[in-house]
């Protein structure tokens, strides 16, 4: 009988500790996305080199570079200002990074830039491409 009980206590404080501990893991956590703070996407007044060469740098000189652009780039440099603004002024930029059906679309990695980054290409497009 004793030896009952003690398995008994065991079984009870191994329950008791779990649920304990399952909730302090549980209580902090939430999923309030109120929290999260996200930075504001500025669209005005786009630079080429303070906005978009930090994200071409990141998702499309490994393909689009000078070196690269004619092995694996299409012969598309995007290192050259004359390149980048004709691509996007003849709307083949812009739809490859929309993923637009018919497009080609870019990155080739198969992800999407953010919503942000398009927006300053788009708004960049709509300044006339300026080398800025």
């Amino acid at each position: 009988m004793t030896y009952n009980k003690c398995i008994t206590g065991w079984i009870k404080l191994t329950v008791l500790l779990s649920i304990s501990g399952m909730i302090a893991v549980l209580s902090g956590c939430n999923n309030n996305k109120a929290d999260v703070v996200y930075p504001a996407c500025d669209t005005v007044r786009v630079s080429l080199k303070r906005d978009l060469t930090p994200v071409l740098v990141v998702y499309c000189f490994n393909c689009h570079s000078a070196e690269n652009a004619p092995i694996m780039g299409g012969n598309h440099n995007l290192q050259d200002y004359s390149t980048i603004r004709d691509l996007v002024l003849q709307d083949v930029l812009i739809p490859s990074i929309k993923h637009n059906l018919g497009s080609n679309p870019m990155p080739n990695s198969g992800g999407m830039l953010s919503d942000c980054d398009i927006n300053k290409f788009i708004d960049w497009k709509n300044e006339n491409a300026p080398d800025n």
